[in-house]
């Protein structure tokens, strides 16, 4: 049966609607209210208008100036187009050429960020071509080789899912969220959308200040001590923050936690348990920027480790040959592709849905392998197993008939001791399922260029450098297949 997407209030209807003195944004103690916002917003609107700005790029670190954008370009009809700030400068160049970006907004000045009214930079740009009518958002694809693809959002999709996500934080009682991840990031805009219909407060840092190494990564020390000095509610996070806010979570628990959504990458279902066995709430979802972030998440009291949880209330989700498929909010359409969208969206995941409706995502269908035996594997079901070990901080598995199954291992253990991880690796593993190699390789980055922003592995990318695969495999390391048993 089709979901029925009722509709919902604007995102400025809605924040209209909280009233002049309502406090929309912390910005490290300082409010912000409704007032203070369409003040700056209605102003920059005005100046857009003036220079008949159609597409706006839009490139400022996390703090007020993106959200006054944000608003007044949603106000405007605007199509909004982030620049990631951890795209290379190639990379965001051709996001503006792609995009038709008219104008770019920039902060006046780099250190800004904290500023009640911050001030910016309007530079234009001669385009000689626009996203397609309706659009309000392009959010551009990390992807793992070549150039960024565009995703072209409406701003009703935009609404629905922020609208849906503003029922979990309701239900979890959030009222001030952190938001951590880059703003670029489409989940941290939806996350950001979500708490204001919910009511709350977003509390808005610049990322250096919340731990952020350039796009390296983030200190989860300086991270957690600014959740815990600032009473976060809720945060987004991706999988690599996981283990390092586990491990603050036990030197100093984060009380004042309701929500810790996870997204991006997979997640060994071992991890996530600990992680609610140590009292952090987190909440693992699932989603892609077609369907215009958020598909699935599971819900408090009623989370399983290792699922995605439930459809929200917005889409539907069927599962078709292996492959996840969703109705109900996909995309207005990709830059320059005419292709007409189907009803059913295939996300190119594989997945199941279990018999309470819950979803579990089990891979990528072009990142399956086929073994010399003709069996098909998904190297994230083997890259989760070998995470779930202490040992092994990250995971790369890749191989083909020829090759078998290897792995490239970031880890400062030993190589006996890794071999005696992937023993136990082993052990849990079918026969056609096991390595018959590995690799050291050096940390899986944001910056180095193997990890997107959500922290997913740019396979191809990394499959792409000679030098991480030539490192000799240790004979110790190609184990008899059979001696491990069925």
């Amino acid at each position: 049966m089709a979901v029925d997407a009722c509709p919902v209030s604007s995102l400025v209807s809605v924040l209209r609607e909280r009233g002049a003195t309502s406090v929309l944004f912390d910005l490290d103690g300082r409010p912000v209210t409704v007032k203070d916002v369409f003040h700056q917003a209605e102003g920059l609107a005005r100046r857009l208008a003036e220079e008949s700005v159609q597409t706006l790029g839009l490139q400022a670190d996390n703090g007020l100036l993106w959200w006054v954008a944000a608003i007044a370009a949603r106000a405007g009809g605007l199509t909004l187009v982030p620049v990631p700030s951890f795209f290379t400068p190639a990379q965001q160049q051709h996001v503006l050429r792609d995009a038709g970006v008219d104008a770019l907004l920039t902060p006046a000045h780099a250190d800004q960020q904290g500023e009640l009214m911050p001030g910016y930079r309007l530079e234009r740009y001669r385009c000689r071509q626009q996203p397609p009518e309706g659009c309000a958002l392009v959010t551009y694809t990390s992807g793992t080789t070549g150039s960024p693809r565009g995703v072209c959002l409406e701003a009703r999709q935009l609404d629905q899912v922020a609208a849906a996500l503003a029922e979990v934080v309701i239900e979890c009682g959030v009222q001030r969220h952190l938001q951590v991840l880059p703003l670029s990031v489409l989940l941290e805009q939806v996350a950001g959308e979500a708490v204001l219909r919910g009511g709350g407060t977003l509390v808005l840092s610049p990322l250096a200040r919340l731990g952020w190494v350039g796009m390296a990564g983030i200190d989860t020390e300086r991270l957690a001590d600014r959740l815990r000095a600032l009473a976060i509610h809720s945060a987004v996070i991706v999988p690599d923050m996981l283990a390092g806010l586990m491990a603050q979570q036990q030197l100093a628990p984060l009380t004042d936690m309701r929500l810790l959504a996870l997204g991006g990458g997979h997640t060994p279902p071992a991890r996530v348990a600990d992680a609610m066995a140590l009292g952090l709430p987190v909440l693992e979802g699932y989603g892609l920027s077609e369907c215009a972030s958020v598909v699935a998440l599971n819900r408090p009291g009623q989370a399983v480790a290792g699922s995605v949880g439930h459809p929200l209330s917005h889409v539907e989700v069927r599962i078709r040959h292996g492959e996840v498929q969703v109705r109900g909010n996909s995309l207005l359409g990709y830059l320059h592709d005419d292709t007409p969208r189907a009803e059913w969206l295939a996300t190119g995941d594989l997945g199941r849905l279990d018999d309470e409706g819950r979803l579990w995502i089990e891979g990528r269908r072009k990142h399956v392998i086929v073994t010399g035996l003709g069996r098909n594997v998904s190297p994230e079901w083997i890259e989760a197993e070998l995470t779930a070990e202490p040992l092994i901080d990250q995971a790369m598995v890749y191989g083909d008939e020829q090759v078998g199954l290897r792995a490239l291992l970031v880890s400062s253990a030993t190589d006996d001791e890794i071999d005696g991880a992937l023993a136990r690796v082993h052990a849990r593993l079918p026969a056609y399922a096991r390595l018959n190699g590995w690799v050291r390789h050096a940390p899986f980055t944001r910056e180095g260029g193997e990890l997107t922003a959500n922290g997913r592995l740019r396979r191809a990318l990394v499959l792409s450098r000679p030098a991480a695969l030539t490192t000799a495999v240790p004979d110790a390391l190609a184990p008899d297949m059979t001696s491990y048993g069925e």
